[in-house]
């Protein structure tokens, strides 16, 4: 998406936590191919399920996965906010400088205890999505991310007039 003079690429990525780690490499070998994005500015962020990607002296062929990917874009892991179990599930990869920080006032119920709400802010661009629909269950709310319209979002994402962020000090 162009804002103003800047095209910025966004990427939000959700691997479910069952996905066998032969599945995560190949997928994110194939966003490094895909993407070869060393000389544009990239925010990929989403939920890894990577939970091992913290314990620097583990072995894990994701955790590897995604430091390979670090490395080969000229990233790097933003997100030090560990949800309720000390986990770090949600990931803030860019070649941007950020700050992410737990939202004290998310827009909607956070996904307790795995997902805490993040407020991620990039060089000069904040921005917030204003509603997210729940789903309601038998006894419960919950997020459905796999209905979501994926292809209907890009278009849109990439329809906005972001100009309005260049104001934004």
């Amino acid at each position: 998406c162009w804002i103003g003079h800047i095209y910025l690429y966004f990427g939000v990525v959700y691997i479910p936590p069952s996905v066998p780690s032969q599945i995560f490499e190949q997928f994110l070998e194939e966003l490094e191919q895909t993407v070869s994005l060393q000389s544009k500015r990239v925010i990929l962020l989403g939920d890894f399920n990577s939970p091992n990607f913290i314990f620097e002296n583990m072995f894990d062929t994701k955790k590897s996965a995604i430091n390979t990917l670090l490395n080969v874009l000229n990233f790097h892991q933003w997100n030090n906010v560990f949800n309720d179990t000390g986990r770090l599930l949600d990931l803030v990869l860019s070649n941007m400088n950020c700050t992410v920080i737990q939202d004290e006032l998310p827009l909607l119920p956070e996904d307790f205890p795995y997902h805490p709400a993040l407020d991620i802010t990039f060089q000069n661009i904040s921005t917030k999505a204003t509603t997210f629909p729940l789903l309601n269950g038998n006894d419960f709310s919950m997020y459905k991310f796999h209905k979501a319209q994926y292809p209907g979002l890009y278009e849109e994402r990439c329809l906005t007039d972001w100009s309005f962020l260049e104001d934004i000090s």
